[in-house]
């Protein structure tokens, strides 16, 4: 990303401190009210359905098989490419990292003119990803 110094002030960073927070006050917290607050904060609108399902998928797909020391294979071709071969990945393991690019695109091109901040950010990070793959 643009600073790799100050790497908790990236959006997908912001996602998981502000869940952690939410869940830390209220473990039973439903799903529905979590994507409304999701929407508030993110967003400014606790309705912005579309918006929040893209925002909560790039935060599965930075998280998506990675481990406490590597990154998710989804935003490292090379990794992707050496963990895959090495643990035989089946073609429905490899399907869905076809399946989450795809999804990573539509995102990076429906946010490429967005003026809401978070969703100029979802761009970004969504871009920065894909382009890794060309």
């Amino acid at each position: 990303m643009t600073d790799p110094r100050r790497p908790l002030r990236e959006l997908p960073a912001r996602v998981l401190r502000f869940a952690f927070r939410e869940f830390s006050a209220n473990p039973n917290l439903p799903d529905e009210e979590f994507r409304r607050r999701v929407g508030r904060q993110f967003f400014g609108d606790p309705t912005a359905s579309g918006s929040i399902d893209d925002l909560l998928f790039l935060q599965r797909c930075i998280n998506l098989d990675r481990d406490w020391v590597t990154a998710s294979p989804l935003v490292d071709p090379e990794w992707y490419k050496l963990k895959s071969t090495r643990q035989k990945w089946s073609q429905e393991r490899l399907q869905v990292y076809v399946q989450h690019l795809a999804r990573l695109r539509e995102i990076s091109e429906r946010y490429a003119n967005a003026t809401n901040q978070t969703q100029q950010e979802l761009h970004r990070v969504a871009s920065f990803i894909v382009k890794r793959w060309k």
